[in-house]
């Protein structure tokens, strides 16, 4: 998997308790200084990003202003679960990554 805007890392099994088989597989990833999180892949092909806001704020209440093309699964304070789609998860995090530098800008002022 590749991410145009992010580091990732190594990709990780994922098992619902240690020694068990695994059900996932999940990469780490970070967007410079605003963001980071998961990529959480399921056997079954389901793919969830972790979004979690170097700013502090809640996602909650912003959710109907992200104009992502993954589903907003959960959103609560600095944490946003976003199942996603590989054909669309460069556009989903560019968009992210524009929409927190803004808001980090806009509280510099």
């Amino acid at each position: 998997m590749k991410i145009d805007e992010a580091e990732l890392g190594e990709e990780k099994p994922v098992s619902e308790r240690p020694g068990g088989k695994p059900f996932a597989r999940e990469i780490d990833y970070r967007v410079g200084d605003l963001f980071w999180g998961k990529i959480h892949i399921r056997n079954s092909g389901k793919m969830y990003m972790l979004v979690t806001s170097k700013i502090p704020f809640n996602w909650k209440p912003l959710v109907k202003d992200l104009k992502l093309k993954g589903k907003i699964v959960d959103s609560a304070g600095g944490f946003l679960w976003v199942q996603e789609d590989e054909k669309y998860i460069n556009d989903d995090v560019k968009f992210l990554k524009d929409y927190l530098e803004k808001m980090k800008n806009s509280k510099k002022e």
